[in-house]
């Protein structure tokens, strides 16, 4: 059966779901909430991660299409890596009537790295997978 990534209480479990979607291209990781800074000077968090990109949780919208660079801070040290936006969806609170401004955006964004980036970016995936044993 599927596993799912669940966040309680500042630990990472996985938690066994039905498949709902289809099959991922890469395992997405959710290492917890971990602070994200956009290149713009915005700050928002990582909701996941995977080799080919990552969701981040962003006070604003981000332009589908457009590139975007930014440190995922992990461990203290901050992690830069870069790609372009594919995806942007507002998130909006409980029952909020529809006309309201959404709370932030779900922003999607597949990498586009140089090779001493994905080294990096491999090295924080490893740390974190071994942080779920």
């Amino acid at each position: 059966m599927p596993t799912q990534l669940a966040s309680t209480a500042g630990t990472i479990v996985r938690v066994p779901t039905e498949r709902t979607q289809p099959h991922r291209r890469a395992e997405r990781l959710r290492p917890g909430p971990l602070r994200v800074e956009m290149e713009s000077g915005a700050h928002g968090t990582l909701v996941d991660l995977s080799e080919l990109g990552a969701l981040l949780d962003l006070p604003t919208s981000g332009n589908i299409g457009s590139h975007v660079a930014f440190d995922l801070h992990w461990e203290g040290t901050p992690v830069r890596l870069q790609g372009r936006v594919v995806r942007s969806t507002p998130i909006e609170e409980g029952d909020r009537v529809a006309w309201a401004e959404p709370t932030s955006y779900h922003v999607a964004i597949e990498f586009d790295l140089e090779a001493r980036d994905t080294l990096r970016l491999q090295d924080v995936l490893r740390r974190a997978r071994q942080g779920m044993r």
